[in-house]
């Protein structure tokens, strides 16, 4: 009876280890605890956020013990691996054990391998993403399905650096494999992915230096920034027709990209120009070609001219930063995009013409390139976004588009020798240090329509004078700061005239019709009272429909027409 009390005790106090070691213990609880034993795929339980699945894993390794002049056999019993599953508080423990009696007398040495995945159910409900590991395993398999739910994703970071990860098989259902998710695996060296893959995300498996070949599924658009980036034993690439986004440094320091470079210095995937990096010289891009990576040229000492061609739509994040030679880019009509910093620190950089298809310009896009001299900005632009021109200083002037509705944080700061800059009617917003070390800044014309002015936008501009309007917000700042200004006169204000620009047209009838519009719409109209007091041409005190029509049949008859005719005989 004491034995079987002591056989119970020592029993129970085993299951209590195994409790203690492989349980965790996350935010919100679940009290039903619960114990089922079968031979069933690994699941987790469910939960608000994020669970836990334990896996351990025990073999039992044969010991052969042969004694002097006799030998024992002993008979070869297999037991079946059994699993035990045990939830609580969001915590799934799975043991997995299997032995075989020793061939011959002796002891027999268990070897262990033990690790913990950590899950999170995605927003949408109807998938579980994994989101870590606990514990060091070679031959990963990750399960199909978690507590019913497919696994449809691998997050950020999951794998960051577990180097002893040799090989890793990924369920079909997975579509994502997140940013760093095995970045830095050096003992990687197989990999498949899952054919429902779509995007693989920044840096998914940078620095894993043992892998040699990869096969990307056709199921995959988007491949990330750096993703396969110092992967020095990756030989074999295959990419299937369907990538349509290859992020920047994708390939770097791989060497397939190294073989592809040694056939030609402009490597082309997909129409898109991954790498420029060994050429020199003066460079024309193929024609067919419809973007330049990031990083494409990043880098490039001897490179000192692109002709870029009709048909690239984006020029990527820093495509040209840092090619201390390069003195010239071409960029013809049809490029809509240029790219965080895409030609940042490119000193020998002059001059610049961005044509009017240009909608976006990243930010720090030429920042540092200190001898800029001109630079056309598209007519369509209506952001300058941050520090895009910060330290170009043999910048003396420059042109704002009336398009321009902002000009972000720092967008011209360090400009040490621009002199003179006159913002259009119609921009609203001057951000943080906009302008701030300008300091050879004398003269700043700021409209009616701006009205936010960030802290510091012309802090190190000794020599500045802003000119305004009496009572604008111009006006509000430049006394909060204690700086100099200036009112504009207000002069004989132009009937009609309600863009500013001194000439009575068809835009002034549409800006009038617009804010009409916006009025019946109970919204703001958007002018500033000198824009309405012009737009107001029948002298009702209102913007209406009528007036808008006035001012489009004063611009027919004077100047389509070549007629003479008064507002008096307009307004009949």
């Amino acid at each position: 009876m004491k034995s079987q009390k002591i056989a119970a005790f020592i029993a129970a106090g085993m299951m209590f280890g195994n409790i203690c070691a492989s349980a965790q213990f996350p935010v919100s609880a679940v009290t039903a605890q619960k114990t089922v034993q079968n031979s069933a795929p690994p699941v987790v339980a469910a939960a608000e956020t994020t669970s836990f699945v334990s896996v351990t894993t025990t073999t039992a390794a044969k010991q052969t013990t042969t004694a002097a002049k006799s030998t024992t056999t002993a008979k070869q019993t297999t037991t079946a691996p059994k699993t035990t599953t045990t939830t609580d508080k969001q915590t799934t423990t799975i043991t997995t054990a299997a032995s075989t009696t020793a061939e011959a007398i002796g002891t027999t040495t268990v070897m262990q391998s033990s690790y913990q995945l950590e899950t999170a159910v995605n927003e949408a409900g109807d998938g579980v993403i994994i989101k870590g590991i606990d514990g060091a395993v070679e031959n990963l398999v990750l399960p199909d399905t978690i507590d019913g739910l497919p696994v449809v994703g691998i997050g950020s970071m999951a794998f960051f650096g577990k180097d002893t990860l040799t090989a890793v098989t990924i369920p079909e259902s997975v579509a994502v494999i997140g940013s760093n998710a095995f970045n830095g695996c050096t003992g990687l060296t197989e990999i498949k992915l899952p054919k429902n893959l779509t995007a693989i995300e920044d840096s998914a498996f940078s620095g894993c230096s043992g892998l040699t070949a990869v096969t990307i599924p056709e199921s995959v658009t988007s491949i990330g920034s750096q993703v396969f980036s110092s992967c020095e034993a990756l030989k074999n690439i295959v990419i299937p027709e369907t990538v349509t986004e290859i992020g920047s440094a994708a390939f770097r320091d791989t060497p397939w990209l190294q073989a592809l470079q040694q056939k030609n210095p402009l490597v082309i995937v997909n129409d898109i120009l991954i790498d420029g990096t060994t050429t020199q010289g003066e460079v024309t891009v193929p024609d067919g070609v419809t973007a330049i990576g990031g990083m494409a040229f990043s880098g490039n000492k001897l490179v000192t001219g692109v002709k870029i061609p009709a048909g690239v739509r984006t020029i990527g994040e820093n495509a040209f930063s840092s090619c201390p030679e390069l003195k010239s880019v071409s960029n013809p009509d049809g490029v809509e995009s240029i790219g965080y910093q895409a030609f940042s620190m490119s000193g020998a950089l002059t001059q610049i013409t961005l044509p009017d298809s240009v909608t976006e310009i990243g930010g720090s896009a030429f920042m540092g390139c200190d001898m800029l001299e001109e630079v056309r900005l598209p007519k369509t632009l209506t952001v300058i976004g941050n520090s895009v021109f910060t330290n170009c200083m043999e910048m003396k002037s420059i042109e704002i588009p009336d398009s321009v509705k902002t000009i972000d944080v720092r967008a011209f700061a360090a400009c040490s020798l621009l002199e003179k800059v006159v913002i259009p009617e119609g921009t609203e917003t001057i951000g943080f240090g906009a302008f701030m070390m300008c300091s050879n800044l004398t003269d700043l014309t700021i409209p009616e329509s701006v009205k936010s002015i960030g802290p510091t936008a012309f802090s190190g501009c000794p020599k500045l004078t802003i000119h305004g309007y009496a009572g604008s917000s111009a006006e509000t700042y430049a006394e909060q700061y204690g700086l100099t200004f200036e009112a504009i006169e207000q002069g004989d204000l132009i009937k009609g005239d309600v863009n500013g620009d001194n000439v009575v047209d068809v835009e002034d009838a549409q800006l009038t019709l617009n804010a009409y519009v916006k009025i019946m719409a109970k919204k703001d109209h958007g002018l500033t009272e000198r824009k309405k007091k012009a737009a107001d041409v029948n002298g009702d005190e209102t913007i209406s429909v009528d007036d808008a029509q006035y001012i489009l049949n004063y611009y027919v008859k004077n100047r389509l027409a070549g007629s003479n005719v008064t507002w008096d005989q307009i307004l009949k």
